[in-house]
């Protein structure tokens, strides 16, 4: 399996394009479409099957209908997500008037629990609300794809449409309590893992997020 992380966008929003031996990829994120991530298809002959959505906000989702267009990949989002996936006011975008965002007619719900498959890989889904209702991680191996439930310090910010503090503190529970350690690949920043940020982050000590449940 080989990862490749893509910096992009005015939020600067991590997007992941991951493939296996056989050159089926799939992206974790595109918040705009950008000639980087074609170049990186066409140059190492993937097949990007399917690109899935952490969460609905436009610097995740924005260039999205244009990379569906041109490679034919489906898109998958929680399904929680669906009401806020095209409204410019919910899922941000209408806040950054310079951004851009093309609405996204076809895609996919999925739940927690569910198993993605592409090509060799499976991406178990982890519904982890708290920054949005329908956050979620997915989960490969030793590897998650947080996108804003968890940064390197630090958390998604909750005072957006469907943010929920005393919710994320029970999702960063669960994050706590996985068994051993993992890459946390992050929606921006740094990458880290699960070790440092149980060691580290201030929002993922007992003292936190014990708070108010």
């Amino acid at each position: 399996m080989k990862i490749e992380k893509f910096a992009l966008g005015i939020l600067s929003t991590n997007s992941y394009i991951v493939s296996d031996e056989n050159k089926n990829a799939v992206i974790f994120d595109c918040g705009v479409y950008s000639p980087k991530i074609s170049s990186y298809i066409e140059d190492n002959g993937l097949k990007l099957k399917k690109i899935l959505l952490t969460h609905s906000h436009f610097d995740h989702t924005g260039g999205c209908a244009k990379l569906q267009e041109q490679t034919g990949a489906l898109v998958y989002i929680h399904e929680a997500e669906e009401e806020s996936l095209n409204d410019r006011d919910k899922n941000l975008a209408s806040a950054f008037p310079f951004s851009t965002f093309e609405e996204i007619k076809e895609y996919r719900t999925i739940a927690d629990g569910d198993i993605i498959e592409v090509g060799d890989m499976e991406f178990k889904v982890m519904h982890t609300p708290g920054h949005s209702e329908g956050s979620v991680c997915y989960i490969i191996d030793d590897v998650i794809f947080a996108g804003d439930t968890v940064f390197a310090g630090s958390v998604g910010r909750t005072d957006n449409y469907s943010g929920d503090q005393a919710v994320q503190k029970r999702t960063l529970k669960r994050l706590i309590e996985l068994d051993g350690d993992y890459k946390l690949l992050c929606g921006h920043g740094e990458d880290t893992t699960l070790d440092m940020e149980r060691k580290h982050n201030p929002y993922l000590q007992r003292s936190y997020y014990d708070a108010g449940i």
